[in-house]
């Protein structure tokens, strides 16, 4: 939750699950200082779950590495351009980007199971792979909706005007002649059009894009079955 905040922030987000946005409504000091503590508060509760103390310590670097991965992929969010990149660049650095935002996230909430109920570190390593690549997906699925479901075209025309690179751009990377996928950028960059510009990349890499987040959440759960059936 605090790390949707701080996003919704650092997006300029105008809602949040169908409702305004925390800072929209309280002001940017009062959502990020609640963003910022949001941060801290698992860290406060471990102390009260009265794990052995190596269980405890085990947590307690969970959510550093954590929260020390996330915000670095949150860097390559806010420092990635579609135009400052070049095409071939584009997949690459958006699955490094989402593994570290999106992948760590779930990953955390996977592996933590393994580390209370006192589980094997194997099981731990493989929650840890499935949470991450499930998180993966999921983004991927996010990423995707914004140009197939009219509903979500504000959270597309946000990413174009922000120059976020998204899946959508990892996907049309692939998909595109070095032309077309320039004229992609351009578009983008005006972002006038929105519903034109979703179409486009609707027409472009949707379907790309679903058999790209059934791959992500079949490699999700193949990560588990070798290691927790022992």
């Amino acid at each position: 939750a605090g790390s949707l905040i701080v996003d919704d922030i650092e997006d300029g987000a105008k809602e949040r699950r169908g409702k305004p946005a925390l800072h929209q409504l309280y002001g940017i000091d009062i959502a990020l200082n609640a963003g910022n503590w949001l941060y801290f508060l698992p860290g406060a509760i471990v102390p009260r779950l009265n794990l052995d103390h190596l269980s405890e310590l085990a947590l307690h670097r969970r959510i550093n590495e954590t929260l020390f991965k996330a915000h670095a992929g949150q860097a390559l969010d806010l420092g990635g351009r579609p135009n400052g990149l070049k095409q071939f660049e584009i997949p690459a650095y958006v699955a490094t980007m989402t593994r570290l935002k999106t992948g760590e996230l779930f990953a955390f909430a996977a592996a933590s199971a393994a580390i209370v109920s006192g589980a094997p570190r194997s099981h731990e390593r493989a929650l840890l792979r499935f949470g991450r690549e499930l998180g993966v997906a999921l983004q991927m699925l996010d990423d995707l909706s914004t140009v197939t479901n009219p509903d979500r075209h504000e959270k597309a025309a946000e990413d174009f005007s922000n120059g976020r690179v998204t899946w959508l751009w990892a996907w049309a990377a692939n998909a595109l002649g070095g032309v077309a996928f320039q004229n992609m950028v351009n578009a983008s960059e005006a972002a006038a059009d929105v519903p034109s510009l979703c179409a486009a990349f609707r027409d472009a890499c949707a379907d790309l894009g679903r058999q790209h987040v059934r791959e992500q959440v079949v490699r999700a759960w193949d990560a588990l079955p070798r290691t927790l059936s022992d």
